[in-house]
């Protein structure tokens, strides 16, 4: 049997030897981070929908992931730091927090963020949270209004784009 606390201890100072990252990053160069890893989900998303449809609940994880980052990118564009709670991924408390600081999506595109929401963070039914990541204990579907594939690019796109902007400014 594996000695599972030895084995741990090894493999961490092996990372330990690279530094621990203490030099801290401004929120305009995490802002960029964060734009550029919704780029990728959204991509990564983009080629599992174009290859394989059927792996739903992973396309879920991927496109809604996307829109939680590049809300988060535009939160630290403007200097506020995105939050790291478990409200860090509620789609409309993400929302909430940009629309006042000048980021707007169109009322479709928000319904589209609802939708996503009662798929991805809490359903707007039960309020049984993340079951698209996570079997629910009572027999629930994992079901909704599942909008097309290039809508929830454009929003991601819109978001990052205005995300860009201030970055830039």
């Amino acid at each position: 049997m594996a000695d599972i606390d030895n084995i741990l201890a090894e493999i961490s100072a092996i990372y330990r030897r690279r530094g621990k990252g203490e030099l801290e990053l401004p929120l305009s160069v995490r802002s960029r981070t964060l734009l550029s890893y919704a780029n990728e989900y959204k991509q990564a998303a983009t080629v599992l929908h174009a290859t394989s449809p059927q792996l739903f609940l992973v396309y879920i994880q991927l496109i809604d992931h996307s829109v939680e980052l590049a809300m988060k990118s535009c939160l630290a564009a403007v200097g506020v730091e995105p939050p790291r709670d478990a409200r860090g991924h509620d789609l409309i408390d993400l929302y909430r927090r940009i629309q006042p600081l000048g980021f707007n999506l169109p009322d479709s595109d928000f319904a589209t963020l609802a939708h996503l929401h009662h798929l991805y963070s809490s359903d707007l039914t039960t309020n049984s949270k993340y079951k698209s990541r996570y079997p629910t204990d009572r027999h629930e579907w994992v079901v909704g209004v599942m909008p097309e594939h290039h809508v929830l690019a454009e929003i991601i796109e819109k978001l990052c784009h205005q995300s860009g902007e201030y970055c830039e400014s």
